[in-house]
C-alpha cells in the first residue's frame, strides 16, 4: 500500500494468496469433521434423509452388496483428491511466497 497500490491491487496479489492455503486447509477439515459425525447424522437427520456415511452403515448392516463398495470408493476418491489438491496448492503457496 505504501508504493501507490490500491486496496484491490493489495488484496489481490498479497492477501489472497496468503489466505488461499488456509481456506483449503479449514474446508477439508470441516469436510472430514462432518463426515465423521455419523453418530449425529444417524441419530438426528429427519425420517427419509439418507447421507452418504448413513446409506453405508445401512449397506454393511445389511450384508455385502457391491453398491456398499461403490459408495466407500467414492468417499475415498474425494477424500484423496482433496488432499492432492491442497498439498499442490500449499506447495505453491510456499513457493509463491519464497520467490518474492
Amino acid at each position: 500500500r505504501m508504493l501507490g497500490a490500491s486496496h484491490l491491487r493489495v488484496f489481490k496479489d498479497v492477501i489472497l494468496p496468503l489466505l488461499v492455503p488456509g481456506i483449503i486447509s479449514g474446508g477439508l477439515m470441516a469436510f472430514m469433521v462432518c463426515f465423521n459425525a455419523f453418530a449425529m447424522q444417524y441419530f438426528l437427520a429427519p425420517f427419509g434423509v439418507r447421507t452418504l456415511p448413513m446409506e453405508i452403515f445401512t449397506l454393511i448392516r445389511v450384508g455385502y452388496k457391491p453398491d456398499m463398495n461403490a459408495l466407500a470408493s467414492i468417499i475415498m476418491v474425494i477424500t484423496i483428491v482433496l488432499v492432492i489438491l491442497l498439498n499442490k496448492l500449499g506447495f505453491s503457496a510456499n513457493r509463491l511466497m519464497k520467490s518474492k
